[in-house]
């Protein structure tokens, strides 16, 4: 329900973004489509814990840690969907959840979310969570 803020959302179409016609912000349902390897770039930019490892190139013949969390084949099979849902209650509380291909993403692994079976953290904590996360950016070098 905010109005697309060029200043922090830089690579969006600002012609549709900034008419309330083709961006209408009074929705309670939104989709986007896109190549299922974008997921991986989400994922990245959103800096989940879980998925922050050193991923190394197998030696031949070695199998591959089968701990590891992120693998491809499951994070972006074919028709692969990453979900933000938003859950207005009516305590007054926002919450959030992920879903990445119907399964949760725990969001306590954030320090910020409490760590709860269901996957929800309040929708302020995870923005505090996610504060900052443009800094990282470099953007200075991506703009022409």
């Amino acid at each position: 329900r905010t109005p697309w803020n060029p200043a922090t959302q830089t690579s969006e179409n600002a012609t549709l973004n900034l008419d309330a016609t083709t961006f209408p912000l009074d929705r309670r349902f939104y989709v986007d489509f896109t190549h299922d390897s974008t997921i991986t770039s989400v994922l990245a930019s959103l800096g989940l814990p879980d998925f922050d490892e050193r991923l190394e190139v197998p030696e031949a013949g070695r199998p591959l840690d089968a701990k590891r969390h992120f693998v491809t084949s499951k994070v972006v099979p074919f028709a692969a969907r990453f979900v933000v849902e938003v859950w207005d209650c009516a305590e007054g509380v926002e919450w959030v959840r992920f879903k990445l291909n119907d399964a949760v993403v725990p969001l306590g692994q954030y320090s910020e979310c409490e760590k709860r079976k269901d996957g929800l953290c309040s929708k302020d904590a995870l923005l505090k969570a996610l504060q900052g996360r443009n800094d990282h950016g470099w953007w200075d070098k991506c703009r022409v």
